[in-house]
């Protein structure tokens, strides 16, 4: 939630001087049936202080008229797992899942034994905070290759109506990107937390 210009200096290729710059990757995970599965690899940069997208996942079985199964979807997630770890020479070490997606949960840890799941936490007002202090920091950076994610920024908003009334309910459109991305973020929150330049950051901020 913010201006296109903010979204628009977030966007840097990851590069292979980057990847030696990290330590682990990590992914966030959005499940849906007819909506959009999508997963966002990111790794924390130690050297340039920030956290850097890596590339994603992306598929919509409404876009495409196709449904695909749990299992389909574990068996691309080992695919992609696989081809982000050989790439970068870094292994995943947490995945951070819609927690009502048990499904493929279970199908993921079937098929990838060496992954810790973790249930996301959905704390919607909060992870959409802290990833707005992380970007306004310039400590979040997206890869052109997560283009639905950046596609996602740009329309990503506030419900206007209940906003007049104080309210801050995010539209239930074009966000599975930006929930697998606010999964990670407040996944990863206690290691990444201390990348802002401000001292004392509280962890309900």
């Amino acid at each position: 939630v913010g201006s296109e210009d903010v979204y628009k200096r977030q966007v840097q290729e990851c590069t292979k001087e980057h990847y030696k710059q990290m330590k682990n990757l990590y992914i966030g995970v959005d499940y849906g049936q007819m909506n959009a599965t999508t997963y966002e690899a990111f790794g924390i940069d130690y050297k340039d202080i920030c956290v850097r997208g890596v590339d994603e996942y992306y598929y919509s079985g409404r876009d495409t008229g196709k449904q695909k199964s749990p299992s389909d979807y574990a068996k691309e997630f080992k695919e992609f797992k696989e081809k982000i770890e050989e790439e970068t020479g870094l292994k995943v070490l947490y995945v951070f899942i819609d927690p009502s997606a048990k499904g493929l949960q279970e199908e993921i840890k079937r098929i990838c034994p060496d992954v810790v799941i973790k249930d996301a936490k959905n704390d919607v007002a909060l992870g959409i905070s802290r990833t707005q202090k992380m970007l306004s920091f310039r400590r979040l950076f997206i890869s052109p290759r997560q283009k639905h994610l950046k596609e996602e920024m740009y329309m990503y908003g506030y419900d206007a109506d209940l906003l007049e009334k104080g309210k801050e309910v995010p539209v239930k459109q074009h966000d599975h990107c930006e929930d697998a991305t606010r999964y990670l973020i407040m996944g990863i929150w206690k290691f990444i937390k201390i990348l802002l330049p401000m001292l004392g950051v509280d962890d309900n901020d």
